[in-house]
């Protein structure tokens, strides 16, 4: 009589020779009654698989690597792959960026499907795109500013992050407007390494308060004067006290008639306890090449996509909020963006870009 078993596989091939299939189960070692429950739930073992032996005294005495190509923090892992196209159950990026006021970039456990078109426009696009997802809730989102202080050591406000999920950039805004004039992405292991278990992001150069090209001037009515600079970290965090009831879903779809005119729709909805987040987005875009082009967009939210907004000015150790988390807010924005390089319209004139942009 088995009162308590395990299962698990794993595999990688392809079907009639267009499909690649990538697929891994382990249930653990539970009661056999049990061995299939919980399959979107997240692994609370899977901190033990953050330690790096490479950081530990214990040498093991031989040359093999270790390679996981089945990302996932539950039981279950499946990834279908075909021309451009994708679809996936485990961990995955939203992915819904390009757009100003409808982005909705998470890493989330679920559902995705990505599919494009075999076929390009002149210019180089994919002729339609689609996005779509569904996750149940495995973490939250939090967004955390830090002013520049000098240093490279910044405590995030949570701990318990989700492997993998942070996003991490630095802005230059300007003084007295906090209009940013210039967004750097940053990219882990070259620029930053993080502790995702303590909430600790070691950045590999100081961020300064203030940034030098701030301030051309050498005459300065304050020792600090010219324009900031801010490191903004994205992430998800596992909460102790998080409803498994909850769920995200959203699509984002784009098509382009012709080489010159793309149309774009994005919709997400987050159910949570009491605060839902929905947002709707639309965008044109007509298009004469990567340099010149004219892009508008709308978008209507209601609620804030963050269960908390923080602010710190000492490199984490207090934090103050910006966003509250109990507010219910809902709005309209829309906004223009048009670009002009004179390259595209006179090849022999030198490089000048002209930029507009309305809000």
């Amino acid at each position: 009589i088995f009162v308590d078993g395990r299962l698990a596989f794993y595999l990688k091939g392809k079907i009639r020779g267009k499909y690649l299939v990538t697929a891994q189960m382990d249930t653990g070692t539970e009661n056999i009654d049990e061995l299939f429950d919980d399959f979107h739930r997240k692994d609370a073992r899977s901190v033990f698989r953050r330690l790096d032996p490479d950081q530990y005294y214990p040498v093991y005495g031989d040359s093999s690597t270790l390679t996981d190509d089945t990302d996932s923090q539950g039981k279950l892992y499946v990834r279908v792959d075909w021309d451009r196209s994708r679809a996936i159950w485990g961990n995955f990026n939203t992915n819904f960026t390009g757009t100003e006021f409808a982005p909705f970039n998470r890493s989330l456990y679920g559902a995705q499907l990505l599919h494009n078109s075999t076929d390009d426009t002149n210019l180089g696009d994919a002729t339609y795109s689609l996005n779509v997802f569904a996750s149940k809730a495995q973490s939250l989102y939090r967004h955390n500013e830090f002013l520049g202080t000098g240093g490279s050591l910044y405590y995030l406000r949570d701990t318990d992050i989700v492997i993998g999920s942070e996003k991490v950039w630095v802005e230059v805004r300007q003084s007295g407007s906090s209009r940013v004039v210039q967004k750097v992405p940053l990219v882990s292991g070259r620029d930053y390494d993080i502790d995702d278990f303590q909430g600790r992001l070691i950045l590999r150069r100081p961020l300064l308060s203030v940034a030098a090209q701030g301030g051309p001037s050498i005459i300065r009515d304050e020792p600090l004067a010219g324009n900031q600079t801010f490191l903004i970290v994205d992430y998800e965090y596992s909460p102790q006290n998080l409803d498994f009831d909850d769920a995200s879903v959203g699509a984002r779809a784009k098509k382009w008639f012709g080489d010159h005119l793309g149309i774009g729709a994005t919709w997400a909805y987050e159910k949570r306890t009491g605060d839902d987040y929905d947002i709707k987005g639309a965008d044109v875009t007509l298009k004469r090449s990567d340099e010149t082009f004219i892009k508008a967009e709308m978008a209507q939210s209601e609620s804030s996509q963050t269960s908390g907004s923080f602010l710190s000015t000492d490199g984490g150790l207090n934090f103050e909020p910006f966003v509250s988390n109990t507010a219910q807010s809902q709005g309209m924005a829309f906004g223009i963006e048009a670009r002009a390089s004179l390259v595209d319209f006179s090849p022999k004139s030198r490089p000048f870009e002209f930029v507009f942009w309305a809000k």
